[in-house]
């Protein structure tokens, strides 16, 4: 299924690396940690930060409210008045949840870009603040749950025993590709490299780990018991700093052998080789992992020795920190292009946070529709307005499927076209009238649109009419919708 690709910035390009090698590693035996897991914890600390939901404690109370009592004698209440309020009243008081909009941050974007790849229940993360208000009263009416759980990890890993972790992989590694920038590719294999070298960090201190029991050998490698408490306590406090946690070890000649491969992958970046700091930091770190004995099994190994022992952590510690400067390093380096991305993003009569697909809601639909029609307001008549049909486009398919989700569903294979084809000769009234309308502007633009993105290009009068016929199939959508 196509969907409009958007342009990604550099340091959004290593962010993803990173965060797609931890995805793929952490899965690989076994089914642990969702997409959204992955990102909560390694993606969106790096986002601005936009609550879902807001509480507010001083509300008016439309008097339509559907009150329903829960197990703790408390109640909740949704209007079609308010339809992005939930209402809680416990005793006399009665307070609010406001459901706000939530911009299409890259975690977002990626999800949506994803979502054919993904289970049914990412769906959810992309409804409208309306739907998830709806679904946020439909879900504590009926079960009384924790309203922690709404979005929860737990419920991701309850209800899908797997995700296809190799079609994501596959998917996010063509949305690298389509920016057609070499740039782009390095920044997202530096990524990969760093989430590498995490893990054999982790592994490593895993290794030194299984030695913290009573007699160990490590008692006589550190010389004192409070040096073996003080150890202990380091790796563990280290340890939980990392969100995943991965319990296979890795040998010290295995980790260092594994570690140099790495620090000479990234030494052939051009981004890597420009930063005096980050090219004399790896020759270093290289000359300490050089002194590592290639035959050593274990970090008590006779051959390493009580000040090889002490090196070697020394060593890993020094490469996890290493890993966090990297990042931080190029992302102030590259934050003159990021800008730039981010400033065309922000004048662009189509932001990427607005671009619609297949598997965009209704409100979503509409909510893009309003933002554009606010810039028309200023637009010059000269301006390439081609972009509004670029993405916008899918907003056809997106509505289609949510007036005959049945013929979707059960003919996956199915074209769009040839199903509004089937309802022009089967259907009558407003969704004919629908159906006639969304296969013309499917055909002449929805294709050309989608399979020659590179070179697509329309008349100014031609974007107006595309913006003022989704305005159409939208209205007539409603209206079916009723």
């Amino acid at each position: 299924m196509g969907q409009t690709p958007f342009d990604i910035s550099l340091s959004e390009a290593m962010l993803l690396g990173r965060c797609l090698g931890l995805y793929e590693e952490a899965n690989r035996n076994e089914f642990r940690f969702p997409l959204k897991f992955i990102f909560d914890k390694y993606l969106k600390p790096m986002l601005p930060h936009i609550k879902a939901m807001e509480k507010l404690t001083e509300v008016t109370v439309p008097v339509s409210v559907d009150w329903h009592k829960l197990p703790d004698e408390s109640s909740i209440g949704y209007s079609n008045a308010t339809p992005n309020f939930v209402y809680w009243k416990e005793n006399e008081s009665i307070n609010a949840m406001l459901f706000v909009s939530r911009k299409k941050f890259l975690d977002r974007l990626i999800i949506e870009w994803l979502i054919d790849e993904l289970p049914g229940d990412y769906q959810a993360l992309l409804e409208s603040p309306e739907d998830n208000a709806r679904s946020y009263f439909e879900l504590h009416k009926n079960a009384g749950s924790n309203p922690s759980y709404f979005y929860s990890t737990d419920k991701l890993i309850e209800e899908n025993e797997n995700e296809e972790i190799q079609d994501v992989s596959k998917r996010v590694l063509d949305l690298i590709n389509i920016q057609n920038c070499e740039d782009i590719r390095e920044a997202y294999s530096i990524g990969i490299a760093l989430s590498q070298i995490q893990i054999l960090v982790c592994m490593a201190l895993v290794d030194i780990q299984s030695y913290f029991i009573v007699g160990s050998p490590l008692n006589f490698y550190l010389g004192h018991s409070e040096d073996l408490d003080s150890l202990i306590y380091s790796i563990e406090a280290s340890q939980q700093i990392e969100p995943i946690f991965f319990s296979q070890s890795v040998s010290p000649s295995d980790w260092a052998k594994e570690c140099l491969v790495i620090f000479n992958r990234l030494s052939e970046h051009e981004s890597i080789t420009k930063s005096n700091h980050s090219s004399l930091w790896i020759q270093n770190l290289q000359a300490k992992i050089n002194l590592i004995p290639v035959d050593v099994d274990c970090p008590v190994d006779s051959s390493l020795g009580q000040e090889g022992f002490h090196e070697y952590l020394e060593c890993i510690q020094e490469t996890r920190a290493f890993t966090f400067f990297l990042q931080g390093e190029l992302c102030g380096r590259w934050a003159g292009f990021d800008n730039q991305i981010t400033e065309y993003d922000k004048h662009c009569l189509v932001p990427r946070w607005i671009r619609l697909t297949p598997n965009s809601s209704a409100d979503r639909v509409r909510g893009s529709l309003d933002d554009i029609g606010t810039k028309f307001k200023n637009y010059s008549s000269t301006e390439d307005l081609s972009s509004i049909v670029l993405n916008l486009k899918d907003g056809i398919e997106a509505l289609a499927k949510r007036i005959w989700d049945k013929e979707f569903a059960e003919s996956p294979n199915k074209s769009v076209s040839d199903v509004l084809h089937d309802k022009i000769r089967n259907e009558d009234g407003m969704k004919k009238k629908f159906a006639s309308l969304a296969l013309h502007m499917y055909k002449i633009y929805r294709n050309d649109a989608t399979h020659n993105i590179d070179r697509f290009t329309c008349s100014t009068e031609e974007s107006v009419s595309f913006y003022w016929n989704m305005r159409a199939l939208l209205k007539m959508y409603e209206e079916i919708d009723k």
